[in-house]
């Protein structure tokens, strides 16, 4: 016999193979033998032993490595119905065979360029990162440099680095003499807490939440205030994220589902869009519980809704928030965002109850969890748009509350919903703070300047209120005049009379669009007259004089 099997074994081995594993062999009487327990038995030297385990992830010692070759494989139902599928195929169209052997190793080529194409982005992103980081440590040195202080700052305690921070936040200037703005300072109060944490300082401290620095703290706050009395505050602009951005980041490789980085980012995405996430709030206190899949139980849609209530800026403490956004399921998309978050939540790593969780640097398509036992830090996730911008080549950097923003506008100028409506789900608590939303296309804007510039040189600049739209609404005239009774000496035929002019005046209004006329923006280019409203039914009261 030159082959056997041995099946099921676990991480131990039995210590009576290990003649056979070493290939403990002698020669006797001219033949190859080996002992097995009080026994020798004539050994071949094409024999081959082979031992299986079902076991997910067996640990050998390395005793157990030096005695045998070890290939780490999985085989499933699913995959082995494959392979005898492919062997048919093989058989009987080998054709068909070839087509699918090169298109498995162009996936597999995609795959690991993708790979290598997210760990130099990560790797460009990182390296940036520390550059910011030293900008700041040399900063702070040259300004202890300037004032003829120990330089060292990095091996200072907590107390003296306290004394000099409040010195310098009032005292920071450019190189030309001017004052920084507030991101500036904010940042490079960032990146020297990062740069006294980071190897080989390693600092135990933080900066902005230790209570040795207070009172820094406290002046940081107050230069903050300085600056925006002096012009240099920070303008809070979230721009929306366009059209045409939209579609390049949802066709990014970036957002695609088939890898770890690419489904965290669709997720987190959508998440923020759908549910009108404010910035970084509660994003890294969210869990595996935060969202539940539901199924609607007339239509049968299965949907994403949010399953605990969370305190935010606009809610807090016994004041119960009240956002009811849901993420429905695009069936037929590619893009569905019901179908991303359930393969993501299945891909989530077992022992880690967080949501947003760190991406594995490598992976199979069919492995169970693509994540590591580690949240994704706070910090990377108040950065979340403003990579993916930069790695997806948008054509500006958004924020965040971009992404809230965009969200918020698209209903905003759906003029489907009332306000009130929009603030249900995107948590705001006043329709002035919903307003912001509501922006001026380019294109209203230049109807603005025709309408200015028709005023400023004699021509009426209301001539064209309410043009015509595409499509030319008229007033049909009617077939006669609509004469009204003039005397009420018979009310029963007055009101017959009345019944009959009514339904002949609805008839001829039956084929005029009075939304298209009066309330749409895409048929009228300045404000329409009932912008905001629809009209659902119009009354018509007929009296008799």
């Amino acid at each position: 016999m030159r082959r056997s099997d041995l099946m099921e074994v676990t991480e131990s081995l039995d210590p009576a193979l290990r003649p056979v594993l070493l290939r403990e062999t002698f020669t006797r009487g001219g033949h190859t033998v080996i002992k097995l327990g009080d026994t020798e038995i004539e050994f071949n030297d094409n024999f081959r032993l082979y031992m299986t385990t079902s076991m997910s992830n067996p640990h050998y010692l390395p005793a157990v490595y030096i005695q045998v070759n070890i290939i780490n494989f999985t085989v499933t139902f699913e995959g082995l119905q494959e392979q005898l599928l492919s062997a048919v195929v093989r058989q009987e169209k080998p054709q068909l065979e070839n087509q699918r052997s090169e298109l498995l190793e162009s996936i597999a080529a995609d795959l690991q360029f993708l790979r290598d194409l997210e760990d130099k982005s990560l790797s460009l992103l990182q390296k940036t990162e520390e550059k910011a980081n030293k900008r700041a440590g040399n900063l702070l040195r040259e300004y202890l440099s300037e004032k003829n202080e120990d330089t060292l700052f990095e091996q200072y305690g907590p107390g003296r680095l306290n004394d000099v921070l409040k010195h310098f936040y009032l005292d920071a200037r450019k190189p030309d003499g001017e004052m920084y703005k507030v991101n500036s300072l904010d940042s490079f109060r960032y990146s020297l807490n990062r740069y006294l944490k980071a190897p080989p300082f390693l600092k135990e401290f933080d900066i902005m939440k230790h209570e040795a620095f207070n009172e820094s703290n406290q002046v940081f706050k107050t230069a903050l205030t300085e600056l925006k009395a002096n012009g240099k505050g920070a303008t809070q602009h979230f721009p929306i994220i366009s059209e045409i951005d939209r579609t390049k980041l949802y066709s990014s490789t970036f957002m695609q589902t088939n890898s770890p980085t690419g489904l965290l980012n669709k997720v987190q995405f959508d998440i923020r869009m759908y549910f009108f996430r404010r910035g970084a709030e509660n994003m890294d206190k969210m869990t595996k519980d935060t969202f539940i899949v539901k199924t609607d139980p007339k239509t049968k849609t299965k949907y994403v809704t949010k399953e605990m209530d969370e305190l935010t800026k606009n809610h807090r403490f016994n004041d119960k928030e009240n956002v009811t956004a849901i993420m429905p399921e695009q069936p037929d998309s590619p893009s569905c965002p019901v179908a991303a978050f359930q393969k993501y939540i299945s891909k989530l790593h077992p022992k880690c109850n967080r949501l947003w969780q760190r991406p594995l640097g490598s992976f199979y398509e069919d492995s169970a969890s693509w994540y590591c036992n580690s949240p994704v830090g706070r910090d990377t996730l108040a950065q979340f748009m403003n990579k993916l911008s930069k790695l997806c080549s948008l054509s500006q950097v958004y924020t965040n509350h971009s992404i809230r923003a965009t969200g918020a506008t698209i209903l905003t100028e759906s003029r489907y919903f009332a306000d009130a409506q929009i603030m249900s789900v995107t948590g705001h608590k006043s329709v002035s703070s919903l307003a912001i939303y509501q922006r001026t296309s380019d294109k209203a804007k230049f109807q603005m300047g025709q309408i200015i510039d028709a005023a400023m040189n004699g021509r009426d600049p209301n001539a064209n209120a309410l043009p015509a739209p595409n499509q030319q609404l008229t007033l049909p005239s009617p077939v006669q005049p609509l004469a009204l009774p003039t005397s009420a000496r018979s009310s029963t035929m007055a009101s017959t009379s009345q019944v009959t002019q009514m339904t002949e005046f609805r008839n001829q209004l039956s084929g005029i669009n009075f939304n298209e006329l009066f309330s749409n923006y895409d048929t009228v280019p300045q404000m329409p007259v009932f912008h905001g409203c629809y009209i659902g039914s119009i009354n018509i009261n007929m009296n008799n004089k």
